[in-house]
């Protein structure tokens, strides 16, 4: 249950930098993948602040399992 944890804040992580540093890249990858990630124009238009928010709470989930493991 632990690792599960781990894994979404990694992704998390992920997703939220590269909506920051490089939206296109995931724009072309929701493309690609388009039944698995929705690129809507609203998230994309906010595309900062959801960036900030899935990289503090990815930066948050790793933090917790490395202070408790």
């Amino acid at each position: 249950m632990i690792v599960i944890f781990l894994v979404i804040g990694i992704i998390a992580l992920v997703v939220g930098i590269l909506l920051m540093v490089a939206p296109k890249l995931l724009l072309r990858a929701g493309e690609v993948l388009n039944r698995v990630f929705s690129t809507e124009d609203v998230f994309f238009s906010r595309r900062l602040m959801w960036g900030i928010l899935l990289s503090a709470a990815g930066i948050y989930l790793i933090y917790m399992f490395i202070r408790f493991y």
